[in-house]
């Protein structure tokens, strides 16, 4: 299956996500919990906000799930779905430990299609299609295979 989505945009949106995440990693957090009280900070709530208004923008018929947002049972029939963990390492992060990972994936009848994962505070990532092209970042290298 094609991607509608390209991994130049999907790269896009990562690294801009990223600057959302390294602004609230050098600020001073505010930090709630969720209802089984592990921590959820500003830095995954406006992450979370971004991607899912700029993935939208791609891909508007698709369906979202992420673990930050309600659950909705009509992305269990939907085409498309996005898969998104705005922030992986909350811990790591609120503890200013640069271990942590802002990841994307597209679904498509329940086949992932494409995905993408970066660390956006060492700036290393990449993006690829199922059985298709990627490309890896950061390191001082830049890795691409069409």
């Amino acid at each position: 299956m094609e991607s509608p989505v390209s991994l130049a945009d999907l790269k896009e949106a990562l690294v801009m996500a990223s600057e959302i995440v390294r602004r609230w990693f050098a600020a001073q957090l505010a930090i709630s919990c969720r209802g089984d009280g592990s921590p959820v900070t500003r830095a995954v709530q406006e992450t979370g906000q971004f991607l899912r208004e700029s993935l939208a923008e791609l891909l508007p018929s698709a369906e979202w799930l992420c673990e930050q947002s309600e659950d909705r049972l009509e992305r269990l029939e939907a085409e498309w779905i996005w898969l998104v963990e705005p922030l992986d390492g909350t811990k790591e992060f609120l503890r200013r430990i640069p271990e942590v990972a802002i990841s994307v994936g597209l679904v498509h009848w329940n086949e992932v299609v494409l995905g993408g994962i970066m660390n956006p505070l060492t700036h290393e990532g990449g993006v690829g299609m199922v059985a298709g092209c990627h490309e890896f970042w950061g390191m001082g290298n830049t890795h691409r295979h069409a």
